[in-house]
């Protein structure tokens, strides 16, 4: 009886063992699957139209609103040794709703907001060492400009840590998404939207006037509710001696670190008195933030 029971115990604890083993191999395949996918797939992102409907995609019957999609190419490309199996997803986002995808070996399922989860079927067996693999990407409504791609994309397989794929993890897109450019950037054919560019934003404001040289150094920025010119100039090359009647030690700190960034010399001579005067203002004029600058060329003196 005893010797029955130990030998039961035993063949348990072997075959417990056993299966432990087997789950930690798998768990250990995985990740080294998850790894190899994160490193080694080059994605990148091409718009090829974003007029659907008029060369012929049935874009109202996959439920497009508006009855318009486009087609956007996802390109895979293996950067490495080989990588088999299918026993992994893609989570990718899209400020696009993905309708279809055009690749008998991938289907996409929505998930929340602007995940979507890309996932092999059993036609695909992995990706051979520097294969490229093309995905068709339907998409609702168009793309238009490349900051519509989303970086980051990320892969998990099974309880292997997720990994961001590493050609997307960058907010650079330029570095993942091909020039929009020709007609590709009109919504419908007859779009008559013209694509700016340098010159054309040149002609548009060329009917902007010009400041005279006076205007510019009366200008303020922040530009105040009304400002009066009076006679003389002030040059302020010499830079700034606070008198601080006013701030605490973190404002007068945020002070002049901002008068650090801006290049403004606090260390001058031209004397720069800081007041705060509650009741110095009254009606609409009473809010806060509310300043008054005067300043005295005579006295070569400055005040806030």
């Amino acid at each position: 009886m005893n010797t029955t029971f130990k030998m039961g115990f035993l063949s348990a604890a072997i075959a417990a063992g056993l299966t432990g083993c087997g789950s930690l191999q798998l768990g250990s395949a995985q990740q080294d699957m998850v790894d190899a996918l994160a490193s080694q797939l080059e994605i990148s992102y091409d718009v090829q139209t974003n007029t659907g409907a008029q060369d012929g995609m049935a874009c109202q019957a996959m439920g497009a609103e508006w009855a318009s999609c486009n087609t956007i190419l996802m390109t895979v490309v293996n950067d490495g040794e080989a990588v088999s199996g299918n026993d992994w997803k893609i989570y990718i986002h899209s400020i696009r709703v993905i309708l279809d995808v055009e690749n008998k070996d991938f289907t996409v399922k929505h998930l929340t907001g602007d995940l979507y989860e890309l996932t092999p079927t059993e036609s695909f067996k992995g990706f051979a060492a520097g294969e490229k693999v093309e995905i068709p990407l339907i998409q609702e409504y168009w793309t238009l400009f490349e900051t519509d791609f989303m970086p980051r994309a990320y892969v998990v397989a099974g309880d292997a840590e997720p990994k961001v794929i590493e050609s997307l993890n960058t907010e650079n897109v330029d570095a993942f998404v091909s020039e929009i450019d020709g007609d590709l950037y009109k919504r419908v054919p007859e779009d008559k939207n013209i694509l700016a560019t340098a010159a054309s934003r040149f002609a548009k404001n060329s009917d902007v006037a010009v400041l005279s040289e006076g205007a510019i150094e009366a200008s303020i920025i922040p530009t105040p509710l009304k400002t009066r010119h009076m006679r003389g100039e002030l040059n302020i090359a010499s830079g700034f001696a606070i008198n601080n009647k006013a701030l605490d030690d973190a404002q007068l700190d945020a002070f002049e670190g901002r008068a650090e960034l801006l290049g403004v010399n606090l260390g001058g001579d031209i004397a720069l008195d800081i007041n705060v005067d509650a009741n110095a203002f009254d009606g609409e004029e009473a809010v806060s933030g509310a300043y008054n600058w005067q300043s005295s060329f005579r006295r070569k003196s400055a005040g806030l």
